[in-house]
């Protein structure tokens, strides 16, 4: 009779963990979206069809539905990214997390985005206004669900979920708009930063407190380039934006009846950066332009705006800007005239949004842009394309071009060009998606190699280095030791000598400066790796690693009371691969701009329209039941042509 008692006993555990793995899942995941959802002031039935996390179908009969049916995705899907990008826009995070995030809501209370929002709202158009009420009202409609009710960060920071304003896209619109621009910082020629009035560090450092917190970062180093082959015209564009493991953009095919969208959306906007209509695809590069520069001398008294910081428990804290038109003065007191200070000169520093100019990229009119610089790229479906805006850079290329706002873009155009050129099949093959060679470095280390073989003969650690590099391939794969070398020595010589070495350049050719500085490398990676080479795989040195917003924020921010989240909001680590001189995008610590390894990246081509691809390049961290298991994976391309339906919600308008 005793036999069965440890047979029993084990099933007994294993329903027991069956039920453990259970509640775990649905604690995580919350409850499910119901198939049938009232939206207010919806005017017709619509259908949203999921493909994926962050790929969607929307099937309207009018506009307005289709921007509701949008903010009902974008709440749904996105719940908290929409409350903690709305939140930080407001100058509100101290309300969530008390007086150690005080910093972060200084910043935006002294740019003045909520305040800014709240005078645009009112002073824009009608048919605006109604597109902004449209959209609000289907996140409204995601936020009053209960599967945003049970979204894990809001349950474990209980977060209250507050109506969504219209005014709060526009104030989310003003945060973007700010991270899109270079961080604003003067000549460091002419004075370092230790020399700055500390008003102006003070700024600094809030700017990169704030996209620190976010893991926003590198907008500039998103390009978009067009080619044509043959009767085929190829198109892509790359969007880079940080080490944020939340995904910038969801995919929405939009099924309207005069016409079909595929377009990347931003959460919290009606705004779509990429797309494709039925006559046209459109590339819009993140970019705006401040200026921090001296004004001297201050010609008279300056108006003083003042905004107030809520702050958890019922203190507050008050922020004086000094402005005057776009131009916000870095001064902690009341300027008198005469005086000189340091002044920020930026588009949003006065009322005015891109809402029109956003709609408009998908027709055939148009519009300036005011907050952004407008920079990008338009193309026909027969090929012809247009430049927007002024990219910096605009690099020819057989039958196409190139644009981007980062000079390291001209390595990868060059290669391209050459390519394409060489090889007929190389554009329909799609070879280009996932090339790792680097122009940069197959110029740069050949020559480096030269003015080393002019010194006497090199330790056994530095000869084996010298032998990785004499046989690379100049390509930035996963398993590539001498682009770890190469990047090392390359930091290490531009710490010494200030910028990194120019091919042919004879002043920077000192033979002593480049083998002390790859000695100096070796020992780091030595200390870092250990003393066998081949482990220094460039998947291993140049991981790249995504953070999730303020669960894995930097040191100076920890002090926030989080609760307990085991590994679910850990960092989430991919092997290293590309780099910013390659085709195929991957961080680099060499560029002057920080830029992270999170991209989104599409492509299509003229031949077949309805082929739109996107590769979002995100971590998934809810494809699969058994996560906590397994390592983790980007999300896989998906061709929206017509890709077939995970699940349907069906919106209704209100029962009356």
């Amino acid at each position: 009779m005793s036999r069965p008692l440890p047979y029993l006993a084990l099933a007994l555990a294993a329903l027991v963990l069956a039920g453990v793995l259970l509640w775990y899942l649905a604690y995580d995941l919350g409850q499910a979206p119901p198939p049938v959802v009232e939206v207010p002031a919806l005017e017709a039935p619509t259908r949203v069809y999921d493909h994926a996390p962050t790929a969607t179908t929307i099937e309207a009969t009018s506009w307005p539905d289709a921007l509701r049916a949008l903010g009902y995705v974008h709440g749904r899907d996105h719940t908290w990214a929409l409350l903690l990008y709305r939140q930080t826009a407001l100058g509100a995070l101290s309300t969530w997390f008390g007086p150690d995030v005080v910093d972060l809501d200084r910043l935006g209370q002294w740019l003045g985005w909520a305040t800014l929002a709240r005078r645009t709202e009112a002073a824009l158009p009608e048919v605006d206004r109604a597109l902004l009420a449209a959209y609000s009202d289907g996140v409204n409609a995601a936020l009053r669900s209960a599967s945003a009710r049970y979204r894990e960060e809001v349950v474990l920071l209980d977060l209250p979920l507050e109506p969504w304003q219209p005014w709060h896209t526009l104030a989310l619109e003003r945060l973007f708009a700010w991270l899109a621009h270079t961080p604003a910082r003067p000549d460091s020629s002419a004075l370092p930063d230790s020399a700055l009035p500390e008003d102006v560090r003070t700024f600094l450092s809030l700017d990169d407190g704030l996209r620190d917190w976010l893991h926003l970062s590198g907008f500039a180093f998103s390009q978009a380039w067009t080619q044509r082959q043959s009767d085929t015209a190829y198109v892509a564009q790359r969007h880079v934006y940080g080490h944020s493991a939340l995904p910038l953009y969801h995919d929405v095919r939009l099924l309207l009846p005069d016409d079909t969208l595929r377009v990347a959306t931003l959460p919290g906007t009606p705004f779509f950066p990429a797309g494709q209509s039925t006559r046209h695809t459109w590339a819009l590069l993140w970019s705006s332009t401040a200026r921090l520069e001296p004004k001297r001398p201050v010609p008279d008294a300056l108006p003083a705006r003042f905004e107030r910081i809520e702050i958890a428990g019922g203190s507050e804290r008050l922020v004086q800007a000094f402005q005057r038109g776009d131009t916000l003065y870095l001064s902690s007191r009341s300027p008198r005239p005469g005086d000189s200070l340091w002044a920020l000169t930026w588009p949003g520093l006065t009322p005015g949004s891109d809402l029109a100019a956003w709609q408009a990229l998908a027709t055939d009119d148009p519009q300036p842009f005011r907050l952004l610089r407008g920079d990008g790229l338009r193309v026909e479906l027969d090929g012809r394309w247009t430049i927007l805006g002024a990219p910096s850079v605009q690099f020819p290329l057989r039958d196409g071009v190139l644009v981007s706002n980062q000079r390291w873009s001209r390595h990868a155009a060059a290669h391209l060009d050459s390519m394409s050129r060489a090889s007929p099949s190389y554009l329909p093959s799609g070879a280009w998606q996932d090339d790792t060679y680097s122009r940069w470095a197959a110029r740069l280390t050949p020559w480096l190699l030269t003015r080393l073989e002019t010194l006497p003969a090199a330790s056994p650690r530095m000869t084996e280095a010298l032998t990785y590099l004499h046989n690379w391939d100049f390509r930035y794969t996963r398993a590539s030791i001498a682009a770890t070398i190469l990047e090392a020595w390359m930091t290490r010589f531009r710490e010494d000598a200030g910028a990194l070495p120019v091919p042919g350049d004879t002043a920077t050719a000192d033979a002593d400066a480049f083998a002390r500085t790859l000695g100096s490398a070796l020992d780091a990676l030595t200390d870092a790796y250990g003393a066998d080479l081949s482990l220094w795989r460039w998947e291993q040195t140049a991981p790249r690693t995504r953070y999730v917003p303020v669960w894995s924020a930097t040191a100076s921010h920890r002090r926030i009371d989080l609760p307990p989240d085991g590994r679910r909001f850990a960092p989430l680590f991919l092997p290293g691969r590309g780099h910013p001189s390659t085709l195929y995008w991957g961080a680099s610590a060499l560029p002057e701009e920080p830029a992270g390894p999170a991209v989104w990246e599409s492509w299509t081509t003229s031949r077949h329209p309805s082929d739109w691809t996107v590769r979002p390049r995100h971590v998934d961290r809810r494809s699969s039941p058994l996560r906590i298991l397994e390592a983790a994976r980007e999300a896989r391309p998906l061709h929206f042509g017509d890709p077939p339906a995970t699940r349907i919600t069906r919106l209704e308008p209100p029962h009356r």
